[in-house]
């Protein structure tokens, strides 16, 4: 069995998804094994209880959602969740997982991209470009999906340079940028290229055309250079 809270995870990026959660809401989601017909959900305001039931929903009308209404925004909830099979049989509770409802829980906005979006680069210095939406009031960088360990600073624009750290060649790094707004929602970004230490990196464009192809098509090609490509 599989459980999140909504919030806390994927939220659809359009808040008339009905998906999205409201102010004052969560939205509790399982994913019911074959065997299983519904799932009680059990809430506290603590990590470790107590918990009461609040509702016993049924898998097939749900589609495996419920909506906890009637919170407090910005309190933080705790639930799992024990499926039911034929019967009323239960099965084996879910770890405990948590959601905060906020009174605008639209997270913010951004990107960022590497060296221009190209593909590869042949220094572990690269140059980054940051934007964010005006909501946006905190972020945070670096080479890892997890962040929590980068202290926030003050949102800005942004075109610098930044490490990529001790890379293997041929290695696809990652750079990411966080984003938090005044109500604690948050939202990550990222960008990726490839490492190829010492190369020439570069371009080029050509046209194709076959000679078994009695159209004449043509085709246009994009290579990107490496040490080990030889064209002829």
């Amino acid at each position: 069995v599989i459980t999140y809270s909504a919030f806390d995870h994927t939220i659809p990026s359009d808040p008339a998804h009905p998906h999205f959660p409201k102010p004052g809401q969560n939205i509790v989601t399982i994913s019911l094994e074959r065997g299983h017909t519904a799932f009680e959900v059990w809430r506290s305001t603590a990590p470790t209880g107590p918990f009461a039931l609040i509702a016993t929903v049924d898998g097939a009308t749900s589609g495996g959602l419920y909506y906890d209404n009637g919170l407090i925004n910005g309190t933080p909830y705790y639930y799992y969740c024990v499926p039911l099979g034929t019967g009323g049989k239960r099965g084996v509770s879910t770890h405990v997982f948590s959601g905060t409802p906020r009174s605008n829980a639209v997270p913010p906005q951004g990107s960022i991209s590497i060296n221009g979006n190209s593909p590869v680069t042949n220094s572990t210095t690269v140059a980054i470009a940051i934007t964010a939406s005006p909501d946006a009031t905190q972020m945070r960088v670096g080479n890892k999906r997890n962040l929590s360990a980068v202290p926030w600073g003050p949102v800005t624009p942004f075109i610098g340079t930044h490490s990529l750290g001790a890379l293997p060649v041929g290695a696809i790094a990652s750079v990411y940028v966080e984003f938090s707004d005044v109500e604690g929602n948050t939202t990550t970004y990222s960008d990726t290229i490839r490492y190829l230490a010492g190369a020439t990196v570069g371009t080029f464009t050509g046209t194709v055309v076959s000679p078994l192809d009695t159209s004449n098509a043509r085709s246009t090609l994009r290579f990107v250079a490496m040490p080990s490509l030889a064209i002829t």
